[in-house]
């Protein structure tokens, strides 16, 4: 979806502007979809927090295709971001987010 794609593109003109751009997107094609502008991002060093979902736990890394579930998502958005985490539970939340500022950052 181009609204996705577009959502990236714009939090990475904020983050050069403004210091951190923050970008929200589904999980699977979502996410697959702004590779292309996180790409983009990367390469300009802006810093740029990307957010996305993933399939319920019981179903992650299941590769069974459920709902939206793209192969080995982890993987594709370490390959186009500076870094990428899993969320596993609500506990971990703030301290990743805060940690993946932090990268974004610097």
């Amino acid at each position: 979806c181009a609204c996705l794609v577009g959502s990236v593109t714009m939090a990475d003109a904020h983050g050069r502007f403004s210091g951190l751009g923050v970008a929200l997107t589904s999980t699977g094609a979502g996410a697959g979809n702004a590779v292309g502008a996180l790409v983009e991002a990367m390469n300009a060093g802006t810093p740029l927090l990307h957010l996305t979902g993933q399939v319920e736990k019981a179903w992650l890394d299941a590769d069974t295709g459920f709902i939206h579930e793209t192969r080995d998502q982890l993987t594709f958005l370490k390959a186009s971001s500076k870094r990428a985490y899993r969320i596993s539970n609500a506990n971990q939340a703030v301290a990743i987010l805060h940690k993946a500022i932090q990268e974004a950052q610097t």
